[in-house]
């Protein structure tokens, strides 16, 4: 399984669609002939690629290897799916190159199906775009103590951290906004903030109204989570389990300090990182002496769609 020599037919698939626009833009800006499927598709035209890209190692590529194919199959494995019964059962034996968001992904992925040691691995950790996030003003937030976890309010993320923070320290204010995907971890929010704790707020996810209140889309659609990092100092990360987490980076490129759980494949300096709670708290209540402009500046660097996009053109010019 070859890609045809000077083949340039780059088809994606990726049913959620999350991750990939930056990278299918990026590739057709490099002269590929880059397209992306998230449903069935006519075999005559899935014929016509050089390289199947499948940006989750999930049943999609089970679903697509059913036929023989002639070209070169990439399986780009996230957090997710590496923990999935089925995950070992996919057929790797069709597959050519794998790609990971992190070395510790990547370690589990080895550990579950030994056979994968014997492929060739690329290492591509996402990142985000520094462009497009504001760089907050200190005036927006002159006491300098309001604390952000955004995202999907899921168990890994280890909300319950943030309800034991604001105990902790009553003199700042800690913001929730994301979808909650557990009703128990939503009525254990909703418990604290009914029993007193009048310095956590939950936003419910969206862009603001005209009064300033979040409520309407998605988080993830930007509008609303880049309003609300912009008011903050902090940007929190209490996840025990992350591939790389992309809204700690979002905060961090608008210039919030990031306090993140110490945990396999940190994204961040190992500076802002704690092993508990009063660590947390002690990071909190005695800031790093970086500026806004020097945690935005960080991500340029280390953690930018542009490092990303390097990482992908290596991967593909070894294919």
């Amino acid at each position: 399984m070859v890609a045809l020599v000077g083949g340039r037919n780059l088809l994606f698939f990726d049913q959620i669609g999350s991750f990939l626009p930056p990278m299918l833009e990026h590739c057709q800006l490099a002269g590929w002939n880059a397209t992306h499927a998230n449903g069935e598709l006519q075999a005559s035209f899935i014929d016509r690629q050089d390289i199947l890209w499948f940006c989750w190692g999930d049943q999609m590529v089970a679903h697509v290897l059913r036929r023989p194919w002639k070209g070169t199959v990439v399986v780009h494995t996230r957090s997710y799916e590496v923990y999935q019964s089925w995950y070992p059962k996919l057929p790797w034996d069709q597959v050519d190159w794998l790609v990971f968001d992190a070395p510790h992904v990547r370690d589990v992925a080895l550990d579950r199906v030994p056979a994968l040691k014997d492929k060739p691995i690329g290492m591509m950790i996402l990142g985000v775009d520094p462009a497009v996030y504001t760089v907050r003003d200190k005036a927006d937030s002159p006491q300098g103590n309001h604390c952000a976890c955004v995202g999907r309010l899921v168990e890994p993320k280890n909300i319950q951290a943030v309800v034991d923070l604001a105990y902790q320290l009553p003199d700042y204010l800690f913001h929730l906004k994301g979808p909650v995907g557990d009703q128990r971890l939503e009525r254990f929010i909703h418990y604290h903030i009914e029993q007193g704790r009048t310095n956590i707020y939950y936003h419910p996810p969206g862009a603001p109204d005209a009064q300033g209140q979040f409520r309407g889309q998605q988080w993830y659609t930007g509008e609303g989570v880049h309003a609300l990092l912009k008011k903050c100092d902090f940007i929190l990360s209490p996840s025990f389990h992350e591939g790389v987490h992309l809204a700690l980076l979002e905060g961090v490129s608008t210039g919030l300090q990031p306090v993140a759980q110490d945990r396999p494949g940190l994204v961040v300096p190992g500076e802002f990182a704690y092993k508990t709670l009063q660590e947390a708290a002690h990071q909190i209540r005695h800031p790093v002496a970086w500026s806004p402009d020097d945690y935005h500046d960080w991500v340029v660097e280390h953690r930018s769609l542009r490092v990303q996009h390097d990482r992908m053109d290596e991967i593909l010019e070894n294919l």
